[in-house]
């Protein structure tokens, strides 16, 4: 029972086998202090995109394998772009990388279980690109983030 009654009294508690969950984009900045004071209380688990779930899903759901090996190196080559000064890219570090659900998104597109160049800028397009100019702002100017996402769009393989 998650109460307990004794001399008249109900105590609430909390069963051991009970773990609570919070998920936090780490990037988001409008709750700084929000995020600081739940650091000081909670652990915290680094999840980063994790591109066997990708494989995984994708296999699992229908698709072939070897279009989904293709895939997933284009995802971690947009990633890498993002991420690393290597890829002559946006150079933001891990916290900023697009995670496995946006990638995995490629489901939604059309009925098929084919990954076409087709599908993948529709993902680009609607799930990614967004989120990506959000993230340009911070290293580039206006002017130039068209020219920063046409790169991105290279990188994942379009």
């Amino acid at each position: 029972l998650v109460y307990k009654e004794i001399d008249g009294d109900v105590y609430f508690g909390i069963p051991f086998n009970i773990h609570f969950i919070g998920i936090m984009n780490d990037v988001d900045k409008s709750i700084d202090a929000f995020d600081l004071a739940l650091r000081r209380r909670f652990k915290w688990i680094p999840k980063y995109c994790d591109y066997d779930v990708i494989k995984d899903v994708l296999i699992s759901s229908g698709y072939k394998s070897d279009e989904v090996d293709s895939y997933t190196e284009s995802c971690n080559a947009l990633n890498d772009f993002i991420c690393e000064a290597k890829s002559n890219g946006l150079t933001l570090g891990r916290t900023y990388e697009i995670g496995h659900a946006f990638f995995l998104k490629i489901r939604y597109t059309s009925g098929n279980k084919k990954i076409t160049v087709a599908k993948k800028k529709e993902v680009f397009e609607s799930y990614i690109s967004g989120t990506l100019k959000e993230y340009i702002r911070l290293v580039a100017e206006e002017t130039e983030i068209d020219a920063w996402v046409d790169k991105a769009a290279k990188a994942f393989g379009l």
